[in-house]
This record gives C-alpha cells, structure tokens and sequence, in this order.
C-alpha cells in the first residue's frame, strides 16, 4: 500500500522492547522515514494501553535470558543426574560428564552476552526509556495520535464490547477472558472505524496478532 494511513496496534509498540537491538533498530528506521512517519496514525486506545503496559513488558523482557539460563541449567542437572545414576565406572562417568560441565559454561557465557547486548536495561528504562523517546519523536505531527473519545461514548462502546463478546461477535471476544480489559480490541476498532470514516482514506492497521474482525 503507498497510499493512504497506517495504524498501529499496541503489540507493535510493545513488541520494540523484545527484539533484538539491531532489529529493533530496524524496525524504528523504517517507521521514521519520511514516506512512512507521515502516514502513520496511532489510535488513543493504543496509545493507552502502550502506556499502561510498557514498564511491565520491559520487565519482563528484562529478565528473559536469566530465566532461559536456569532451564537450561535445570535441563543439565537432570542429564547429569541421569549419568551419573546410568555409568557406573568412575572413570567412564567423569568422561561423559566433562562435556556437560564445558556446555554448562558456555550456555551462561552466551546468554548473558545476548542479554547484555540486546535487552535494553530495566533500570535506564526507569530513567530514560529509550523506546518512549523514538516513539515520542515519530508520533509528534499534529492530529498523528487520536484523541480520547467522550466519556458516554466510551462507557457505550464498553457495554456494546461486552454483549458482543457475550455472543462471540469480533473482534476482541477470542481473549476477552484472559484480559483485564478485554474491551480493549473493540474500542481500537471503533476509532479506526472513526477515522476511516472522517478521512475517507485507505487505512492499513498493522498488528503481531491473528484477529477476527468481522
């Protein structure tokens, strides 16, 4: 499409903590072009619920390496237990268990390098998030962030989200149940109905997940 507005869902936005740096690098590259920034257009409800949801995710993301490095240490104490209980030779059990203690340092090593080099530090997030910030400068023409619709309209289209996933109606029903608030998914929809509506231009929503819509 190169024409028209590009919408972007939260997950896109949350999704810049978890990549890599060099593709998170990439991703902000592209969305800073001058042919894409100006196009781009970001739903109130999305701005939302990146805000309410940044801190956490890069929490989590902070402390994804160190939870990979005890599975795998889990997954190595269990292999040596079961040589150690297999061979009974000494000599036999301590050759097959070397390459175990050198794997061991090894997987440790590489993967607080890459989480070293690649997570974004949970701390200077606090300070400084860097995210924010790139976010903050690609989003800053007028009119590029929707504005909060009115109150009675927002409880409206909540109670309107809540018989809809009653009867399974999309989009948003398929989850509702693991969310907080699961309203979430219909108040985006009905803003990106708004705007294609007002502006009578192409709009592209782009998100990380498999929806229904109608």
């Amino acid at each position: 499409m190169t024409e028209g507005t590009i919408a972007l869902d939260a997950n896109i936005l949350l999704h810049l903590y978890r990549l890599g740096e060099h593709q998170r690098k990439e991703v902000l590259a592209v969305l800073t072009k001058d042919e894409v920034r100006s196009r781009l257009w970001l739903p109130y409800q999305v701005g939302l619920e990146y805000q309410r949801n940044r801190d956490k995710v890069a929490y989590d993301q902070s402390k994804v390496y160190d939870a990979l490095d005890a599975a795998v240490q889990g997954l190595l104490n269990t292999a040596e237990e079961k040589i150690k209980a297999a061979i009974r030779d000494a000599n036999v059990r301590e050759e097959a268990l070397e390459p175990l203690a050198a794997a061991r340092e090894a997987v440790q090593q590489r993967l607080k390098e890459l989480g070293a080099r690649h997570v974004i530090d949970y701390s200077a997030i606090q300070r400084h998030d860097p995210v924010r910030v790139a976010l903050d400068a690609i989003f800053s023409d007028a009119n590029q962030v929707g504005t909060k619709p009115e109150q009675q309209t927002l409880n409206e289209r909540i109670a309107e989200s809540k018989k809809r996933y009653i009867d399974e109606v999309p989009p948003g029903y398929l989850d509702s149940k693991d969310k907080d608030r699961p309203e979430g998914d219909y108040l985006i929809w009905c803003e990106l109905l708004d705007f294609a509506a007002d502006s009578g231009r192409a709009l592209l929503f782009v998100t990380t997940l498999s929806v229904n819509l109608v």
